[in-house]
C-alpha cells in the first residue's frame, strides 16, 4: 500500500479527530471487485479506524451503520486473522455489543439483534492470542446481558444540585417522558455558609433514574455524528425532567415563584450506569458544569399536600400537553418580568390549546373526518357536480388558506360540538389573548415592551377559554 493509499480514517484516529474518520467510514462504498489485495486492504483498515473512532466518540448510531460493511469484508475470510488483528477485531465485538444494547432501549433493535451481539463476542474472543486481556470487561458485559434476558433491565442515574430547592417535599416521584418512564429524588437542603444561614436559602439535590444503557461521559452531546443539540445528552435529559416538575408545579399552584433549570444553574454531576442487578458498570464525575449559580428564590416554597397529590398524579400519568408547557413557562416569565416573552408564550399557548380541543372534541362527537377537510380548506367545487362534469381544462380549484383560529370556533358551531354562546365566549377570549394591536407594535418594532396589566388580563383570558373549552369536553352529546 503506498502512501497516497494510506486510509484516510486512520490518519483522522491518529489526529483525534474522530468524527471525520466516522464520516470516512459513512461514506465508504464496498467495490464489487478489488483492484489488488492492497486496494482491500485500505477499504477494511478506513472501515476499522472509522469504528475504533466511533467508539471513542460514542457514536453508537453511526457505529452500528459503518459495523455492516465491516462484517461483510470479514465473513467470506472467517478462518483469515484480520488486518487489524484478532484482538482489536474482538474489541469492536465489544463496542458493537455495547452500541446494540444502547439501541435496545432506544427501541431501534430487537432482543434477537442484542443475542446476536453477544454470540459475536463470545466467538471472536476465542481467536484471540490472549483471551484473559478481554475478561474483565467481557464479564461485565456478557453479564449485563445475561440479566437483560433475564428481565432485569439495565438503569443509570444523572445527579446534581440545584441553586434552588423544588417546590415538593422531599421523596421519589415518578415521571412520564418520551424517553419513557423515569423517575426522580429529590432532597431539599441548606448549604453551610453564611448566605444560606442569615438569607434562610434552600437548595435541592436531584437524582433522575431511566431505564437503559448510555455513556456515562458528561461531555457525550449524544448516539449521532450529526446533532442539533450541543448540549451534552444526559445532561438534557435530566434538565427536562427537573423543568417538568418545574412547569407542573407551577400548573397546580400558579402562586409559587420558582424558575426553570438550565445548564447554567448546576455544579458538580454525577452520571453512573447500573446493571439489573445494581451492581456500578461505570460512572462519570464531571466538577466544571455550570456555577451553581445564586438566584433569588430564598425561603423554600411548598406545594400543599392536596396539591402534592395532583403534582404526582400529573407528573406520573402521561407526557406534558404542548399548551401546558408554553402556558407554564409563560407564567414563570411573567413572575420574572418578562412581559414581552411571558405574552408571545401566551400566544403560543393559545394556539395550542385551541389545536389540541379541536381535534379531541371532533373524535368525541365523530365528526374528524369533516374536520380534515375543513383543515385542508378543501373547495366545495371538488364534490359538485357542475365541475366534475366540466371540460378537462378547467383547473382544478386551489386549496383555501389554513383556517383561521376565529374559523375554528365558528366550525365546532356548524358540525353541532358548540352552541353561539361557547363560540362568543372562546372569540371574546381570545381577543383579549392576543391583543392584536399591542402584538403587531411589537411583531413591527413600533415597541419593546408591554403593559403588566395587558399580560395579566390575558393570562386570566387564558383560563377563561381554557374553561370554556373544557366544559365542551364534558358535555353530553
Amino acid at each position: 500500500m503506498t502512501n497516497d493509499s494510506i486510509p484516510k480514517a486512520r490518519t483522522f484516529w491518529k489526529e483525534k479527530d474522530y468524527l471525520s474518520s466516522v464520516r470516512v467510514g459513512l461514506t465508504t462504498e464496498l467495490p464489487s471487485k478489488y483492484k489488488s489485495s492492497g486496494h482491500f486492504t485500505e477499504v477494511f483498515l478506513n472501515l476499522a479506524y472509522a469504528l475504533y473512532s466511533a467508539s471513542e466518540a460514542n457514536l453508537y448510531n453511526e457505529f452500528t451503520r459503518i459495523f455492516p460493511k465491516y462484517m461483510s469484508l470479514v465473513v467470506p475470510n472467517i478462518h483469515s486473522e484480520p488486518p487489524v488483528g484478532y484482538h482489536n477485531h474482538a474489541c469492536l465485538m465489544q463496542r458493537n455489543l455495547s452500541a446494540v444494547i444502547f439501541q435496545y432501549y432506544e427501541n431501534t433493535c430487537s432482543i434477537d439483534e442484542v443475542r446476536a451481539a453477544e454470540e459475536l463476542l463470545v466467538r471472536c474472543t476465542t481467536f484471540t492470542p490472549n483471551p484473559s486481556a478481554l475478561d474483565e470487561y467481557n464479564t461485565k458485559l456478557l453479564g449485563l446481558v445475561g440479566l437483560i434476558q433475564a428481565g432485569k433491565d439495565p438503569y443509570f442515574t444523572v445527579a446534581f444540585k440545584l441553586p434552588f430547592a423544588l417546590p415538593l417535599p422531599d421523596g421519589k416521584y415518578e415521571v412520564t417522558h418520551p424517553g419513557g418512564k423515569m423517575t426522580i429524588s429529590v432532597e431539599g437542603f441548606v448549604a453551610d455558609d453564611v448566605s444560606s444561614r442569615v438569607d434562610d436559602r434552600h437548595f435541592s439535590r436531584v437524582e433522575v433514574t431511566a431505564k437503559g444503557f448510555t455513556c456515562t461521559d458528561n461531555y457525550w452531546s449524544g448516539p449521532n455524528i450529526e446533532s442539533d443539540q450541543t448540549e451534552p445528552w444526559n445532561r438534557r435529559l435530566a434538565l427536562s425532567v427537573v423543568n417538568r416538575v418545574v412547569l407542573e408545579s407551577k400548573l397546580v399552584d400558579e402562586s409559587l415563584r420558582i424558575v426553570m433549570a438550565s445548564s447554567r444553574d448546576i455544579g458538580n454531576i454525577v452520571t453512573t450506569q447500573y446493571d439489573g442487578d445494581g451492581a456500578t458498570f461505570h460512572l462519570s464525575i464531571a466538577l466544571t458544569f455550570g456555577g451553581f449559580s445564586l438566584v433569588d428564590t430564598l425561603s423554600r416554597q411548598q406545594v400543599t399536600p392536596e396539591k402534592c397529590q395532583l403534582l404526582t398524579e400529573r407528573l406520573s400519568v402521561g407526557e406534558m400537553a404542548m399548551h401546558e408547557n408554553l402556558y407554564a413557562q409563560a407564567l414563570i416569565q411573567r413572575g420574572t418580568e418578562n412581559l414581552v416573552g411571558a405574552y408571545y408564550l401566551l400566544n403560543s399557548a393559545a394556539e395550542a390549546m385551541i389545536d389540541c380541543f379541536l381535534v379531541s372534541l371532533c373524535e368525541k362527537f365523530e365528526v374528524s373526518d369533516k374536520l380534515s377537510r375543513f383543515l385542508l380548506g378543501e373547495s366545495i367545487c371538488i364534490s359538485c357536480e357542475l365541475f366534475k362534469a366540466a371540460p378537462v381544462a378547467i383547473d382544478t380549484p386551489r386549496s383555501a388558506n389554513p383556517p383561521s383560529a376565529f374559523q375554528r370556533f365558528n366550525f365546532l358551531k356548524e358540525v353541532g360540538v358548540a352552541k353561539p354562546a361557547d363560540v362568543r365566549s372562546l372569540k371574546r377570549s381570545l381577543v383579549t389573548v392576543r391583543s392584536d394591536s399591542l402584538r403587531n407594535d411589537l411583531s413591527h418594532g413600533r415597541k419593546d415592551c408591554i403593559p403588566s396589566v395587558a399580560v395579566d388580563k390575558a393570562i386570566v383570558a387564558f383560563r377563561e377559554l381554557r374553561s370554556t373549552f373544557q366544559a365542551l369536553s364534558i358535555r353530553d352529546e
